[in-house]
């Protein structure tokens, strides 16, 4: 029999087999209508992904038995193979009667393929992946299918999920790659899609920037956490910042701007050009844009309990935490936390205040992929002929939290340009003191190695954030609160 591969990319909900089966069942029927005699779906195309305790549960497991006995039925109806990953590995379910093709290898992610040694009489080599979009997830997939296709000397077939659940961002983007490397059919990235041999669907972004992936990322991460729990509403606080500006950018191109609210609270410490450019973003994006003085709030607290220094200012941010969580519950809608990467990471937030939040879509961004994403994302507007979403002002302006007089993040952190490369360091790439001091300032890599050590407790109650790094703060990375290593510094 001549194989003729389709590759159904889904993007299931943890637990709804009746919609998962749904979904997947409509892409087995088209694959059938335009002559696809096999068809490769992800890992979890049923169950949905990452599943935790859930695959434990018998219950679950009974429901997800009974989810494969209609895909069996749907295979007999339609008269196609389905390769399907039940949560163990990958496996046929073939019509009645028919026998497994024998020049057909199944694995279980790419981590497999790359493994995988050459194996007489096989054809194909058929991957069923959950593999997660990085900032170079695009281009790293393709290199590691095609090369595979080319040492094997096999066509690979690689399906992926798609969408997100939580803070995990699955890439999409499956592949069917031939042995000269030719690439046969290519579905988008992160959304569902069928592709058959010969369809190549969607933008390419193995050559795009980290910007343009970190921001389609982050929008899909978004899109899922809010359409799958049922959330149309969103809430931040707009001061008027870049970190702020950007996600209430992305909250408007995923939820439509009439639906976010973008609080601007000042206090006697906001600029004029702060309280400008929070309205300016809002305008232009449509927000339902609110303003909230603090002056008299955080009086209060001061007459109750007089604080200095630090503690005085994290009132402000604590006041404006309560102030949108109040707006949540009175209203309804998801808050989101609007803190990047390198602040997560020293621990540059306010607990209960600016950390207040049931998603952080910057938390695994770093401060300067924040300008990056920020600027890419105006550029796309200019070439669509439309005002940039982001004032320029709130690009370039110098960051601070504006809790103090003439306050600025560089009063107490090295600069952003330096910061980011040496937390990269530190937690992705996992240098030791010795390697980060012969790359980065000594003293700045031993501040920075204790900021670290001491904001653990913060991370494990920040929102969750969808993942751009390998390494993220709430997967990928265990590190007990309670710790007294230290590398000698």
């Amino acid at each position: 029999m001549s194989l003729r591969i389709a590759l159904a990319q889904v993007d299931p909900v943890v637990g709804d087999f009746a919609a998962n089966f749904s979904a997947l069942k409509a892409k087995v029927e088209r694959a059938a209508q335009v002559g696809a005699n096999v068809v490769v779906t992800p890992v979890g195309a049923l169950s949905g992904e990452p599943l935790g305790d859930l695959a434990a549960r018998s219950a679950f497991r009974h429901a997800w038995d009974e989810a494969i006995a209609q895909v069996q039925e749907l295979v007999d109806a339609a008269q196609v193979m389905v390769v399907l990953h039940d949560g163990t590995e990958p496996r046929w379910i073939l019509p009645h009667g028919w026998y497994a093709p024998g020049e057909v290898v199944l694995l279980d992610g790419l981590a497999a393929l790359e493994r995988c040694e050459p194996r007489e009489g096989a054809a194909f080599y058929v991957v069923c992946g959950r593999e997660q979009a990085t900032l170079d997830s695009p281009s790293r997939h393709r290199a590691v299918v095609t090369q595979a296709a080319g040492r094997l000397g096999a066509t690979v077939a690689f399906a992926n999920l798609a969408g997100a659940t939580d803070d995990v961002v699955f890439a999409g983007g499956s592949l069917l790659v031939s042995p000269s490397g030719e690439v046969r059919a290519r579905a988008p990235f992160f959304a569902p899609w069928l592709v058959c041999e010969g369809e190549c669907v969607g933008p390419d972004l193995a050559g795009a920037s980290q910007a343009e992936i970190g921001y389609l990322t982050i929008c899909a991460g978004l899109d899922a956490y809010t359409s799958k729990n049922g959330i149309k509403r969103a809430i931040l606080g707009l001061s008027g910042g870049i970190d702020s500006a950007l996600v209430a950018v992305m909250a408007a191109d995923v939820l439509g701007g009439r639906n976010v609210v973008g609080v601007s609270m000042p206090s006697e410490y906001s600029s004029r050009h702060s309280r400008e450019d929070a309205k300016l973003t809002a305008d232009v994006n449509r927000l339902d844009y609110r303003v909230v003085p603090i002056g008299l709030m955080v009086g209060a607290y001061a007459a109750a309990l007089p604080l200095t220094g630090i503690s005085a200012q994290n009132i402000q941010a604590r006041v404006r935490g309560a102030i949108l969580m109040g707006i949540s519950n009175e209203e309804g809608g998801l808050v989101l936390a609007t803190g990047n990467r390198t602040e997560v990471a020293v621990g540059y937030s306010t607990m209960y205040g600016d950390t207040c939040g049931g998603y952080a879509p910057l938390g695994d961004a770093p401060k300067t992929l924040v300008w990056e994403m920020s600027r890419w994302r105006n550029e796309q507007a200019e070439a669509a002929g439309e005002t940039p979403p982001i004032p320029e002002s709130s690009i370039t302006k110098p960051p601070s939290a504006e809790l103090a007089p003439d306050q600025q993040d560089s009063d107490s952190l090295p600069p952003y340009s330096r910061l980011d490369p040496l937390v990269a360091d530190a937690l992705e790439n996992q240098l030791t003191r010795e390697e980060l001091a012969q790359k980065h300032d000594p003293a700045e890599v031993d501040q920075v190695l204790r900021l670290i050590q001491r904001s653990e407790w913060k991370r494990r109650q920040y929102a969750p954030a969808p993942r751009l790094h390998e390494r993220g703060f709430q997967v990928g990375r265990e590190v007990p609160i309670t710790s007294r290593w230290l590398e000698q510094i």
